[in-house]
């Protein structure tokens, strides 16, 4: 099977951190549970690279990943599973890599939006930065991750768990532990993983 795609934008520097960590997470859980998986970054190429967009990608086996990705890889084709999204801003602005954030994704992914805007303000953003001629139709989920802590990766990697099932959740928690967060940052993952909310919702050009 074809291994799954979960791919996290942010503002370089001041995001970047907790965009490697979701991916981070999310590749340490799947191999704990006995699958192939790999994560690895990529900036827009730019001499100053605060705010400057930025894409971070996990790549889970289901189990086993038939060829391993090769260093600084820009994927091709319509094979993300997942986009999260830890800037709601990046919904109507392009990057190098990507000119918008539905570039690549497939038609039924899951988004994870780290905002305090409303969903319907969400949906409405989406349709305003869709390309022409394409419509998604998905689950999505909008949280305040700063809320849980002040890494938002741990509750938008939670929400990438509850919208998609890429892992378990306690595959999740076992990750922590083998990287090392601390201890009570476990119960701050499954907070948020009980309290997110994942929606349908469709959006055309």
């Amino acid at each position: 099977m074809e291994p799954i795609w979960v791919t996290t934008h942010c503002r370089g520097v001041v995001q970047s951190g907790s965009a490697m960590n979701v991916a981070r997470f999310l590749a340490t859980a799947a191999s704990i549970e006995g699958r192939d998986a790999y994560f690895y970054m990529r900036y827009d190429d730019a001499p100053e690279r605060v705010y400057v967009p930025f894409i971070s990608y996990a790549i889970l086996g289901r189990p086993k990943i038939d060829e391993g990705p090769p260093e600084e890889l820009e994927p091709i084709g319509e094979i993300f599973d997942t986009t999260v999204l830890l800037d709601s801003a990046l919904m109507i602005t392009g990057t190098s890599q990507r000119a918008s954030i539905f570039d690549g994704m497939k038609p039924s992914a899951a988004i994870v939006v780290n905002s305090s805007l409303p969903l319907g303000k969400i949906i409405e953003l989406l349709k305003g930065g869709i390309p022409p001629g394409m419509g998604w139709k998905g689950k999505i989920a909008v949280l305040t991750a700063s809320k849980y802590d002040r890494d938002v990766a741990i509750a938008c990697s939670a929400a990438v768990v509850k919208a998609t099932n890429a892992v378990e959740i306690e595959s999740l928690g076992k990750a922590f532990e083998q990287i090392r967060v601390p201890k009570e940052k476990e119960d701050i993952l499954k907070r948020a993983y009980n309290e997110v909310e994942v929606k349908p919702a469709e959006v055309s050009a």
